[in-house]
């Protein structure tokens, strides 16, 4: 559940606290993070959300106690005044984190740290690409979502794209991958859901008829969208 009251987000995770008439949820831990949740993820023990504060907040899951907090750099606006850095996007493979944040001209950078370094794998000022999220595959290959719609595998050490292809001609929604990684579920303002192959970034499939409009958020586990 996600509440937000006069700017300052509130976090809640309900996992048990149920009633037995069904009738009343009452979470057992709520986390107070420094601005809107942009990204979230659950890792192991812990809690790893972005927000558009410029944050990378870590968090227990039990305790709810912070572990660790990133804090980007502030930019600037095209009024040339400085603003928090939103954090789109933010995955972890081992303990290295990927995000996705705002950079120059409102295109996006994309950054790993890793060990207390930070290395940036995308440049808003040369690539100039509107991410919106992104996901590792390996330690040298992630996958981009872009708002155009493209799906991008992309290789960390030549800094430069596997493969491409554009979706359809809806804005790009949202993405989940299998847990292997061999394949990738996409969704847009279509309302139709892609499987597409990352190593290849070639269709598969496409499931529609069920959703007539925008997919806001989709997760893929164990055979089921």
């Amino acid at each position: 559940m996600i509440n937000t009251f006069k700017g300052i987000l509130w976090f809640f995770i309900c996992l048990s606290l149920i009633r037995v008439s069904g009738q009343d949820i009452h979470p057992f831990l709520k986390i107070k993070t420094s601005g809107a949740i942009t990204d979230f993820l659950i890792h192991h023990s812990q809690i790893i959300a972005s927000t558009d504060a410029g944050t990378i907040e870590t968090y227990d899951l039990i305790s709810g106690m912070q572990e660790d907090l990133i804090q980007l750099p502030k930019t600037e606006d095209f009024m040339g005044d400085a603003i928090a850095t939103k954090v789109f996007s933010v995955d972890i493979l081992s303990t290295d984190i990927l995000s996705v944040s705002l950079g120059k001209d409102g295109f996006r950078d994309v950054f790993i740290f890793s060990e207390g370094q930070k290395k940036q794998v995308i440049s808003s000022g040369d690539n100039r690409m509107m991410i919106k999220k992104a996901r590792w595959i390996n330690h040298n290959t992630i996958l981009l979502g872009l708002m155009s719609n493209d799906l991008v595998l992309f290789d960390i050490e030549k800094k430069q794209p596997i493969c491409e292809m554009n979706i359809c001609p809806y804005t790009f929604s949202d993405l989940s991958l299998t847990a292997d990684k061999q394949y990738v579920f996409t969704a847009d303002e279509s309302g139709i859901v892609h499987k597409i192959k990352t190593g290849t970034c070639e269709l598969v499939e496409e499931y529609s008829g069920i959703n007539v409009d925008n997919i806001y958020q989709l997760v893929y586990k164990e055979g089921i969208v």
